[in-house]
């Protein structure tokens, strides 16, 4: 797993640099292990306004991408979706300081 710091990134408006984490799975199982590690984030983080988003392959990119637009702070998802996202010019890794 990478960890990077990133940013309340999906106000989209308004990008600044925080230090919310950008988490990624690199291995195989990737999907499984990214939900796996979405389901513990929304047990960790209840009732705390920290808002993790999962994005991964297979699922409605559309849904995935409206949950982005709706608030992240905690972003976890597999390479080949985060990379479609950057490439749609969505989301942008040169406002992580890793």
């Amino acid at each position: 797993m990478t960890y990077g710091s990133s940013l309340r990134l999906w106000n989209l408006e308004n990008v600044e640099k925080s230090k919310a984490p950008l988490l990624f799975q690199d291995n195989y199982s990737i999907i499984q292990e990214a939900i796996q590690i979405y389901n513990e984030a929304l047990k960790l983080l209840y009732k705390t306004g920290i808002i993790p988003v999962c994005v991964y392959g297979g699922e409605s990119f559309n849904n995935q991408i409206a949950d982005l637009r709706e608030g992240c702070d905690i972003l976890i998802g597999t390479p080949g979706r985060l990379i479609d996202i950057m490439n749609r010019g969505i989301i942008s890794l040169c406002i992580f300081d890793i």
